[in-house]
C-alpha cells in the first residue's frame, strides 16, 4: 500500500510539472477608471488539473488507510481509527471540489 502511495505522489508532482500553473494577466480596462483585477492561475491543460487532483485524492486515500491499518495491527480496539479517516477524507473531497468547482464558476 506504501507502494500505491509513493506511485500517486510521483504521479501528482508529474501531473503539477508538465501541467504548470500559469498567472493569466488581467484585462482591467482603465479607461473606465474600474478597479484592477488580479492576476489569476490556471493550469495549461484541465485534464492534467483533473489528473492532478485525482493523484492527489488517491494517496491521501491511501496514505490515511495505511496508518489506519498499522495503527489496528498494533491496537485491535484502534479499529475505529479507518472509518473516521475515511469519513474525514471524505469530507475533504468534497469540500475541496465544491470549492473548486465555485472558484471556477465564478472565473466565466
Amino acid at each position: 500500500m506504501s507502494a500505491v502511495v509513493i506511485i500517486k505522489l510521483g504521479l501528482w508532482l508529474l501531473c503539477k510539472r508538465v501541467g504548470h500553473v500559469r498567472l493569466q494577466e488581467s484585462k482591467a480596462d482603465d479607461s473606465i477608471g474600474g478597479p484592477s483585477v488580479p492576476d489569476t492561475p490556471y493550469y495549461v491543460d484541465s485534464t492534467l488539473e483533473a489528473l492532478s487532483l485525482d493523484h492527489w485524492n488517491d494517496m491521501l486515500s491511501n496514505a490515511v488507510a495505511a496508518i489506519a491499518l498499522l495503527f489496528a495491527i498494533g491496537n485491535e480496539k484502534l479499529w475505529i481509527l479507518d472509518p473516521i479517516g475515511a469519513i474525514i477524507i471524505s469530507t475533504y473531497i468534497i469540500v475541496s471540489r465544491s470549492l473548486r468547482f465555485t472558484f471556477c464558476t465564478k472565473l466565466y
